[in-house]
């Protein structure tokens, strides 16, 4: 966490409810492709089980795509694990193209 908050190609990003934190993104300029120009690695998408479908996971996705565009990617990417249908259901409704267990998103 220190490398995401020490360097300015990474960040964490929160989600907040007072003072106590229910979400978390963690975001990285990722690598540079001649085809697609950079990418941002979306890496941690936490929600609190009591924030779940509240928005909070939408507001977040929305933070990390605009962190991504300002560093001058193009598009957004994440890996999600095989038996997390709700959250590749999320992904796809977002406006990201699955790819096995590959999300992408253009920006």
């Amino acid at each position: 966490m220190r490398y995401a908050v020490e360097n300015p190609e990474a960040d964490i990003l929160l989600a907040a409810e007072g003072e106590r934190a229910v979400g978390l993104a963690s975001v990285y300029k990722d690598y540079f492709s001649i085809r697609d120009d950079w990418r941002c690695w979306l890496q941690d998408l936490v929600i609190t089980k009591t924030h779940r479908s509240m928005g909070v996971g939408q507001k977040l996705l929305a933070a990390a795509t605009d962190w991504a565009r300002e560093h001058g990617c193009t598009h957004l990417s994440l890996n999600s694990g095989v038996g997390r249908a709700d959250a590749h259901r999320f992904y796809r409704r977002e406006g990201m193209t699955q790819g096995s267990l590959n999300f992408t998103k253009e920006i």
